[in-house]
C-alpha cells in the first residue's frame, strides 16, 4: 500500500491505491529485459565469451602438461631407484653406475 495514503488517510485527501508485488516484479523484469536487449552489444559479449573459452582451454592444456611432467619425473625417479638398487646388488658395475649417474646429473634430472 502507498506510504502517502497511510499518512494522509485520516485527512481524506488521498485515495487508496496499491499494486501487487507480483505485478510490479513482472513490470520491472520486462523493463530490464528491454533495456538489456536494446543496449547490449551481442558481438562484444561473444568476443568476451570466446576469450574466456580460449583461456579456459589454455589452462586445461597447462594442467595436462603439468600432469605429463609429473609422470616423467616419477618415471625418472623409478628408473634411478632401480639403477641404484642394481648397483647395490652388484648387478651393475661401478663404472656403469657412475656413467649413468653423471649422464643423468648433466641433463639436470637430479
Amino acid at each position: 500500500m502507498c506510504r502517502t495514503y497511510q499518512r494522509l488517510t485520516k485527512a481524506k485527501h488521498y485515495s487508496c491505491h496499491s499494486i501487487k508485488e507480483e505485478t510490479l516484479n513482472k513490470v520491472v523484469i520486462m523493463k530490464l529485459k528491454d533495456i538489456c536487449i536494446n543496449r547490449i552489444d551481442k558481438e562484444k559479449l561473444r568476443l568476451i565469451a570466446d576469450e574466456k573459452i580460449k583461456n579456459a582451454d589454455n589452462s586445461r592444456g597447462c594442467i595436462n602438461e603439468l600432469e605429463d611432467i609429473k609422470l616423467k619425473i616419477t618415471t625418472l625417479n623409478n628408473n634411478l631407484d632401480r639403477t641404484y638398487t642394481d648397483h647395490l646388488r652388484w648387478l651393475l658395475l661401478e663404472k656403469n653406475f657412475s656413467r649413468i649417474y653423471q649422464k643423468t646429473k648433466l641433463k639436470g634430472n637430479l
